[in-house]
């Protein structure tokens, strides 16, 4: 088992991680949607493998949102390209049918490397 060293949260086999808001979303949810790069980092170092780290990205809040989901409606490129250097999806649709790719404005840093990512997949 792996201990968070930021929130004492825990990963147990193949359950999910356990601390989700009154939104569903979990820590690092809310570090994407704020563009806090370095607690993006720290989260995801935190987790005890890749399978671990696999599912913190895939972990989904109420409207179905990826932590990707939120680095890509701020706009936060940094974020959004930790999230996409280890391993995060950029096809994933949340409950509106919605991937991470059509969430930023066009033309912006943040909408082109999400493009660049799904055209590479």
């Amino acid at each position: 088992m792996a201990i968070c060293p930021v929130f004492g949260c825990s990963w147990k086999g193949e359950q999910t991680w356990r601390p989700k808001d009154e939104d569903g979303a979990i820590p690092l949810h809310d570090a994407c949607a704020g563009g806090f790069t370095e607690i993006v980092q720290v989260l995801l170092n935190s987790a005890s493998s890749a399978e671990c780290v696999k599912r913190m990205l895939e972990t989904v809040d109420d409207e179905g949102d990826t932590p990707l989901h939120h680095a890509a409606r701020g706009e936060h490129a940094d974020v959004i390209r930790l999230l996409l250097a280890s391993g995060a999806s950029v096809t994933t649709p949340n409950l509106y049918g919605k991937t991470p790719r059509e969430l930023p404005e066009p033309d912006t840093e943040a909408s082109r490397i999400l493009e660049s990512a799904g055209s590479a997949s």
